[in-house]
Parts: C-alpha cells; sequence; structure tokens
C-alpha cells in the first residue's frame, strides 16, 4: 500500500447545505432539548397550580388567595432538575468519549422518556409525598437531560462540514425554541380545557409534565438510526474500516495516517493546552445561567409587579396557569425564539466569539436601565417600555451566550476529551442556574418585594459584565476544521511521502484512514 500524507475529511466540504443526513441529526440531536425548555417553561406554572392543590392550609382569607408551595418544595422542585441534569452532564459526556457517541446518546432519550412519564405518574397520601415523589422523577429527567447537552453538541459538531458547522449546532439549540412554544401552547389548550371544570385540575400538571416525553419518543427513532460519528471512529478508536463502511466506502481511498499528530492523552496534557479555554467556556456558560435561569423562573412575578398580569388573587388556579402561560408565550415569540434563529443566520459571519461578547454587552446594558429606572418604571405605569426592555434581555441572551456557550465547546476542544469537556462546561452552567434559581429566589422574597427584585436585577448586571470578562480567552473556532482547533492535524507542508513515518498512535499502527466521499 502506497504511503501519503493524511487528507483527513470525514465529511464532505461540499456537501449540500441541507441534507436529508443532516436534516436527520439535527433532528435527532435537537429533540432533546424540546424537552429540557418544555420542562424549565412549565414548571415554574405549576408549581403555583400543585401550591393551591396540595397545600390549601396556607392560603390567606380570599376565596382565590395566592397560595404556593412552601419555599423548600418549590425551591426543590425547580432545582433537583438542574442537579440531575448537572450530574448528566459529567457522567454522560465522559462516557461518550470512552464507549461512543452513539449508545450514550440514545441511552439519556430513554432515561428521558421514563423520567418525563414518571414525572407525570408521581403519587402520595399527601403534598409533601407527591412531591417528594416528583422530585425523584424530575432528577432522574435531568440526568436525560443532562446527557443531551454534551451529545448532541457533538454529534453535530463531528457530523458537520466546516463551513456550516456553526449554523447546524445553532440549529439544534434552537430546538429550545421549539420547546418553548410547544410548552406555551399546550398549557394553554390544557387550562382552557379545565377552565370550566374542578379548579384544583390534579390532572393538569400530570398531563402537562408527562407530555415533556414526546420530543424524544419521535426523535428516538432518527437517533437509532444514525451510526457512530465517523471522527470518534476514526481519531478516537482507531477504526476506519468501520468509518468507511458508514459512510458506504466499499474501496475507500487510503492514505496512512500521518497527519494526525500524537498526543498523551491525559488529563495533565489536556490542561496544559486548553485549561484557559476550558475556564473561559466554562465560567461564561456559568455567569451566564445565573442570569437567564433566574429570568425565566421568576417571570411571573415580574409580569405582575409591572401590571402585565393581575394580580393572584384574583384568579383561580387554572386561571393563574392560563394568564401566565400566556404572557410567557408571548415574550417567548417576541424575543426568545427569534434570538436563537438570529444565531443560527449570522453565527458563521460573525463568529462565535463576537456574538457571545455582544450578547452579554446588551444583556449589560438593558438589565442595568432595568435596574437603575426599576421604581421610576413601576411608578409611572410604563408597562410597555419594561417588557420591552426585558424582552430585549432574553433576545440578547439566545442571540449571545446562551446559544454560543453550548456551540463553543464542542467545537474547542480535541476529539479524545471533547464530549467530556463539553459536559464539564455545562454542568458549570448548571451550577450557575442552581445558583441563581435558589439565590435570587431568596433575594426576591424580602418583606419589600419591589426591593429585592431591584436588587437581582442590579446583581445581573454585573453578572453580566463578568461574562464579557469571561469570554476573551475563548479560540474563535470559525473557519478552522475541528482537527485544526483539537491540534489533531500536522501542517501538511511540512509532511512528506515517506515510507519511514510512523503511525501516531499505536491503535492505528498498519490501519489505514479514508478520504469520505459522499
Amino acid at each position: 500500500m502506497t504511503r501519503g500524507v493524511l487528507q483527513f475529511t470525514p465529511i464532505d466540504e461540499d456537501e449540500a447545505f441541507l441534507s436529508w443526513r443532516i436534516i436527520k441529526t439535527i433532528i435527532a440531536a435537537g429533540g432533546g432539548f424540546m424537552t429540557d425548555a418544555y420542562d424549565l417553561f412549565v414548571i415554574g406554572l405549576l408549581t403555583k397550580l400543585m401550591g393551591r392543590i396540595y397545600y390549601p392550609d396556607i392560603q390567606h382569607a380570599l376565596p382565590y388567595a395566592p397560595s404556593d408551595l412552601p419555599n423548600r418544595s418549590a425551591y426543590a422542585l425547580k432545582s433537583v432538575a438542574l442537579i440531575g441534569t448537572l450530574v448528566g452532564q459529567l457522567t454522560f459526556g465522559h462516557m461518550a468519549d470512552l464507549i461512543g457517541r452513539r449508545p450514550v446518546h440514545i441511552a439519556t432519550m430513554i432515561i428521558m422518556i421514563i423520567g418525563a412519564l414518571g414525572s407525570g405518574m408521581s403519587f402520595g397520601t399527601t403534598g409533601d409525598a407527591i412531591v417528594g415523589t416528583l422530585c425523584f422523577w424530575r432528577f432522574f429527567l435531568g440526568l436525560g437531560i443532562g446527557g443531551i447537552y454534551p451529545l448532541s453538541a457533538t454529534v453535530m459538531s463531528e457530523t458537520a462540514s466546516t463551513k456550516w458547522r456553526g449554523t447546524y449546532v445553532a440549529a439544534v439549540f434552537s430546538f429550545q425554541g421549539f420547546g418553548f412554544l410547544l410548552a406555551g401552547i399546550v398549557t394553554i389548550i390544557l387550562a382552557a380545557i379545565w377552565m370550566p371544570f374542578d379548579p384544583s385540575a390534579d390532572f393538569l400538571w400530570r398531563t402537562a409534565l408527562s407530555l415533556a416525553c414526546i420530543p424524544p419518543v419521535i426523535t428516538l427513532y432518527y437517533r437509532i438510526m444514525i451510526p457512530e460519528t465517523e471522527r470518534y471512529e476514526v481519531i478516537v478508536k482507531g477504526d476506519t474500516q468501520t468509518a468507511a463502511k458508514q459512510v458506504g466506502l466499499d474501496d475507500p481511498t487510503v492514505v496512512q495516517a500521518t497527519g494526525l499528530k500524537a498526543r498523551g492523552h491525559t488529563w495533565g496534557s489536556f490542561l496544559r493546552l486548553y485549561g484557559l479555554p476550558l475556564l473561559g467556556c466554562a465560567c461564561s456558560w456559568f455567569l451566564l445561567d445565573i442570569a437567564f435561569y433566574s429570568q425565566g423562573l421568576f417571570q411571573a412575578d415580574v409580569f405582575t409587579i409591572v401590571g402585565w398580569l393581575p394580580p393572584s388573587y384574583t384568579m383561580n388556579a387554572v386561571d393563574e396557569v392560563y394568564h401566565v402561560a400566556r404572557a410567557q408565550l408571548i415574550i417567548s415569540m417576541a424575543s426568545i425564539i427569534p434570538g436563537y434563529w438570529f444565531t443560527v443566520a449570522f453565527i458563521e459571519i460573525l463568529g462565535r466569539t463576537r456574538i457571545q461578547f455582544m450578547g452579554f454587552f446588551f444583556m449589560t446594558l438593558f438589565m442595568g436601565i432595568l435596574a437603575g429606572m426599576f421604581q421610576k418604571l413601576i411608578d409611572t405605569h410604563q408597562v410597555s417600555n419594561f417588557i420591552g426592555l426585558y424582552a430585549l434581555t432574553f433576545f440578547f441572551a439566545n442571540f449571545g451566550p446562551n446559544s454560543t456557550t453550548y456551540i463553543l465547546p464542542a467545537e474547542v476542544f480535541p476529539a479524545w476529551f471533547r464530549a467530556t469537556a463539553h459536559g464539564i462546561c455545562a454542568a458549570t452552567g448548571k451550577t450557575g442556574a442552581i445558583v441563581g434559581s435558589y439565590g435570587f429566589g431568596i433575594l426576591k422574597d424580602t418583606p419589600t418585594h419591589n426591593a429585592g427584585l431591584q436588587t437581582v436585577l442590579i446583581v445581573l448586571t454585573i453578572v453580566n459584565v463578568l461574562g464579557l470578562i469571561t469570554t476573551l480567552p475563548i479560540p474563535e473556532p470559525k473557519g478552522k476544521t475541528l482537527e485544526e482547533m483539537g491540534h489533531e492535524v500536522e501542517d501538511m507542508s511540512s509532511m512528506h511521502t515517506d515510507e519511514s513515518m510512523e503511525p501516531p498512535y499505536p491503535s492505528m499502527m498498519g490501519q489505514p484512514m479514508f478520504v469520505n466521499r459522499y
């Protein structure tokens, strides 16, 4: 066999913008994010509903007083899924580098389906018992959702061409927007159905939570039908024959794997090369999730204070769910969903780090205006101005760091640690989400409620400023192959077709590489 310089192209760089192969991968990778966003959307609504159903003893004198879950139960329900997600991100991200992307990805989707169905069937004879059972299933659901983060990003980035890689990975993440949309529509429909009946509506929250299983059920088939990524087969496993079969090459063009750079695959060597980018990606995600999740969890309180929603005591349980869901759906359609698709449209034009820096900048600007003018906007009843500024912070979160913190770890790190590093960054982000949901919940629940929310806005402004700083050490992957970013390919101009050249990885000695021809 003739040995030659490696031209490592596991995918066709000239592939059409949207081939059926790419569409299937986007659907399979993105389905889990619909469940993630759906769950985030509905849980804040359903905790209010469950408070009225299972804790009527804490209601006030008025017939429709705003009863809610006890603080310990509300925070547990909102945070236990985040903790499960954190554990899933670390565990399944590392497993994906050890045993492969495909089997771990399938396992996470099955876990999500079971967790969603179990949430709707949570049992108990008291409110505390039901909340405890629901916490168990929400942790289980969180495990599956956590695995989706590193798996979906890694699978899509390793499948896409360099030219469109950012667009495709952003499209996968944009399924969160579809999840928000689905959650709003489903909640409004269910509330409208139950409104004429028993206002306790036990079946409403059970149905709403169970329906979270639909996206992973639909996309599981596509995930099963998609083989392991060629990059994992070739670079990590050194199995070029399997990779060649996956792309239908009975007689692949073969060259010796002399273009791949030998690296010591240890945590020490990884941290020496990628410690600073890992710190930048992880800290950016941590700070972003403090802001993003706290804003999402406390939307209803903000809308009530500014007068966009009627006070809780004027509505029964189902009325409140209906009105809050409608308000959140409007915000989602006006700012959150467009933000995702602006990222899809502009990421290969502006670049990842530029979009992230821009997003943090405008989030700082608009959050600072809200914090500084909070009381004036409330006192003068400038509802439209307040809601407009609030919506813009969501828009630039999604046309900004909420998207790019997910995309960058899938491109910056080498194949050997790609899913693990992504899982570490994502888990750091979820730590920020837990800090936001617990910490800002305490700040918000001060004796002077308005002052508490204003304090939250001030702190979030500072958090976004720090996000600007943590973006600086992250390299820009736009226009570069994953092998260039991972330092896995030597400079081709310095290489020769010398018979004496040694294969860099012992696992690949004597094995041919292939040039994929889709």
